[in-house]
């Protein structure tokens, strides 16, 4: 099997929306919601049918190469602003040199080099 590089550049993950109005709570309205921070993909079975109303739960595809959104305003049809939280329930390691996941960046001494196997050496 061939590592590839291009494989990791996209996830799946699952985020947690804190103060998202109730007319937020429709499958439009989650998926602009979502759409601030990545592709929306599916919600959970708590979200749409509002059992849960502390936060809204969203499946949303990530980028690597993007920058992850922790907060962000968003305007609600009255004209006001809501500020949105983004709490990630899960996200993998990334390395910043080639923007994919997988993997982190680490700065290792020759030695330490020298005793690693040919995978751990696959790097940037």
């Amino acid at each position: 099997m061939q590592f590839l590089k291009d494989d990791l550049a996209k996830v799946l993950v699952w985020v947690k929306f804190y103060n998202v109005p109730l007319e937020y709570w429709t499958i439009n309205g989650l998926s602009c919601v979502a759409s601030a921070i990545g592709v929306p993909f599916n919600t959970d079975l708590t979200t749409l049918p509002c059992k849960k109303l502390s936060y809204v739960r969203v499946c949303v595809e990530i980028n690597a190469s993007q920058v992850l959104v922790k907060e962000y305003d968003l305007r609600c049809p009255n004209g006001l602003f809501k500020i949105i939280s983004a709490d990630y329930e899960w996200i993998p390691f990334k390395c910043s040199n080639c923007n994919v996941f997988g993997h982190t960046t680490t700065i290792l001494s020759n030695n330490k080099v020298d005793n690693l196997s040919e995978e751990e050496r696959w790097c940037c």
